[in-house]
């Protein structure tokens, strides 16, 4: 699991692994669902972090390779903004 930003940030991992792409489980920050979706490489998410002090950041990671099928290189840069605080998982039931 990769955590952006310590606890104040999204964490997300890889579901799957495919030599064109990913399947990533996203868990927003502060909510109560995983999110599961393709990337491919080349493609790019939108993610909140937070630094040390607690300023949230958005950061843009992109998947960069595939290696053996098994292990995805990922880049990210990240600017001193927020994300909406409109919720990303869906409404409950």
């Amino acid at each position: 699991m990769i955590e952006f930003g310590g606890r104040g940030g999204d964490a997300f991992t890889l579901d799957a692994v495919s030599q064109d792409g990913v399947v990533v489980l996203l868990n927003p920050h502060g909510e109560d669902c995983t999110l599961r979706f393709p990337l491919k490489v080349g493609d790019s998410m939108l993610i909140s972090a937070a630094t040390d002090d607690g300023n949230k950041q958005a950061c843009t990671v992109s998947l960069v390779s595939i290696f053996n099928a098994s292990t995805g290189l990922f880049s990210y840069s990240c600017a001193d903004q927020s994300l909406s605080d409109k919720p990303r998982c869906p409404p409950s039931q």
